[in-house]
């Protein structure tokens, strides 16, 4: 009686070698891996008032903005632009692309502007906020 040999010696090392690189990937620290991006700033915030700034002028480590606008601005533009690609943008719990403007509608006295970056990791998260006060 034959008996026949399902695998040749080429394909028996290849796989013994596939396994053992499979064990080394699962050994290494999460670290190794791809990793995505932690950042979660701006590194632009914007605002399209003919008659008002950002007070004080954008800095990526500050998170709290006053823009004073005139009666008679209803709305303002916001333009958020991340640092980093992979971050996500809501203003106002509406998702913005990086680059993009945001129209606020605003109220007589105070309407606060929120623009929420979380990095592309979905863990780190930065919050600006803008008290436009409008009178």
């Amino acid at each position: 009686m034959k008996t026949h040999t399902f695998f040749s010696a080429s394909l028996s090392a290849k796989i013994t070698i596939f396994s053992v690189l499979a064990l080394i990937m699962a050994a290494m620290p999460f670290s190794a891996h791809a990793q995505t991006s932690k950042d979660a700033y701006l590194t632009s915030l914007e605002e399209n008032s003919p008659s008002a700034s950002l007070q004080p002028l954008f800095d990526p480590d500050r998170f709290q903005y006053t823009l004073r606008v005139p009666n008679e601005e209803a709305t303002v533009g916001i333009t958020p632009i991340a640092r980093q690609g992979g971050a996500t943008i809501k203003v106002n719990n509406r998702v913005v692309r990086s680059g993009d403007t945001f129209t606020a509608n605003l109220r007589l006295g105070t309407t606060y502007v929120t623009a929420v970056v979380t990095a592309e990791n979905g863990r780190m998260k930065k919050t600006y906020m803008i008290q436009v006060i409008r009178s």
